[in-house]
């Protein structure tokens, strides 16, 4: 595992966390006039707290873990782009068995022959392409999109109950275990991220009876990510 901290973390996390601050103080200029505001940041702070712990945990006391394992996949992923990019991009929709041999290394690994294993490796292998391969930024990018899941289901539960914000603030933002192991490279922080998209909007469209074409579209992107269907 000695390579999984390098150069591409010290360039790429700052800039992550840039990005991800500006993505979020956008959003937040919503709410911050609301009662929901003053939990926005906060939220999000653990969040990212969280990412890095999940990583120190699976580095310095764990000694491995799945989450390097999909990092891996990403890696040679990254690697084979290099060399193949549109055949490598293409992979991207494809199952194992239409793979291209030259891209055997990627489709033969374990993690990328079971299908919820290989969304997975191929969500974590885009975003690695954009963060020069650094682990820690994919892992902020997966723990901001679960956040934002987390942060919907407690949009909705204040929707239903208005008065009962500070509660549902605990019991959706601050639960240790959610913050934890839905964070960094990790099926659940994906799981965690549609989840919260599909139940807002599933709430939105069915309960209060509006359809707008953000709401439609994160919720079949959010879905299918979900689904078990091979892909």
């Amino acid at each position: 595992m000695d390579h999984i901290l390098g150069w591409q973390d010290l360039v790429s996390v700052p800039i992550t966390l840039l990005f991800i601050y500006t993505l979020a103080n956008w959003k937040y200029q919503k709410y911050k006039q609301t009662l929901l505001g003053r939990y926005f940041f906060l939220g999000l702070h653990l969040k990212v707290v969280g990412c890095f712990a999940h990583f120190a945990y699976h580095y310095y006391i764990y000694g491995g873990g799945d989450t390097f394992a999909y990092y891996q996949v990403s890696l040679n992923w990254i690697q084979a782009f290099g060399r193949l990019p549109w055949e490598t991009f293409i992979s991207l929709f494809q199952s194992p068995e239409y793979y291209d041999f030259n891209l055997l290394e990627i489709f033969s690994d374990p993690f990328y022959q079971t299908h919820n294993e290989r969304r997975l490796t191929k969500i974590t292998s885009f975003i690695g392409l954009l963060t020069f391969g650094s682990f820690l930024s994919i892992g902020l990018w997966l723990s901001f999109f679960a956040y934002w899941g987390i942060w919907r289901i407690f949009k909705t539960f204040t929707t239903i109950q208005p008065h009962l914000v500070k509660s549902a603030a605990i019991t959706t933002l601050f639960i240790p275990s959610i913050i934890f192991w839905s964070s960094s490279i990790s099926k659940d922080a994906v799981t965690m991220g549609c989840l919260g998209l599909c139940f807002h909007a599933i709430y939105t469209i069915f309960f209060i009876r509006r359809i707008n074409f953000s709401v439609l579209v994160s919720f079949i992107v959010a879905a299918y990510l979900n689904s078990n269907k091979k892909g």
